[in-house]
């Protein structure tokens, strides 16, 4: 344990220089199989083993899709084959500290889909959120958290969120949505905050949207493959 007291104006030790130094050049091996990697951050095979393992056994046990909801697992895990299932570490608030996003090994408008998104809150794996069918989680533009949804023929939409650090909590930034029950003439309805929507023009709807659709397409690793 190495200290440096900057308000007295005197130049780092020889030792802290040091250990600044290896710091900001290098990897290096702890006790107790802990490891610092340079501008890594927290890596999530270091943090979500317990969540993977829990997710492996709801496979192998196959978990009904009640038993799935109960344990804050999305219920899609008992449509999909199991081959189908994958997960991969993303960092998506920026803070460098890894997410986990399970999800569907998938092809086309499908690919990247997200059923549950885990993050550390207070050094500890938390549930964020669960998707289904018609409610489904994408990454877009890097570091936003998009939910597609659908509740009819008439009606679909896209909120954005962005993960706020240290916390589950989704911080809305935007929602679009086509409504043709309220407006079949105009369904095009922009929201900036909760529950206030905007009627906008076809055109400049989808101009604004189309910022937002730029979906990160995961190379999901397959669940069944962790031994």
């Amino acid at each position: 344990d190495v200290q440096y007291d900057y308000t007295k104006g005197v130049n780092p030790s020889d030792s802290f220089k040091l250990l600044y130094d290896l710091g900001d050049t290098m990897s290096i091996k702890g006790v107790n199989g802990a490891t610092y990697f340079k501008n890594q951050g927290m890596r999530g095979e270091n943090l979500y083993k317990s969540i993977l393992e829990k997710h492996k056994t709801a496979l192998i046990e196959k978990w009904d899709s009640t038993k799935l909801e109960q344990e804050n697992m999305s219920y899609m895990y008992n449509i999909i084959p199991s081959d189908k299932i994958g997960y991969y570490y993303y960092d998506i608030n920026a803070d460098g500290i890894d997410e986990l996003v399970i999800g569907e090994i998938a092809e086309g408008n499908w690919e990247g889909v997200i059923y549950d998104i885990y993050t550390m809150v207070d050094r500890k794996p938390q549930h964020v959120i669960s998707g289904g069918q018609r409610n489904r989680y994408y990454i877009c533009d890097n570091s936003f958290v998009c939910r597609e949804y659908s509740s009819g023929a008439a009606e679909s939409g896209v909120d954005v969120y962005n993960l706020v650090e240290n916390s589950t909590e989704l911080f809305p930034q935007v929602s679009f949505k086509y409504d043709g029950y309220t407006n079949p003439k105009n369904p095009y309805f922009i929201s900036y905050s909760d529950d206030k929507w905007e009627n906008y023009p076809e055109k400049e709807f989808r101009e604004r949207k189309r910022v937002f659709e730029k979906y990160e397409r995961f190379n999901y690793i397959p669940l069944n493959s962790i031994k």
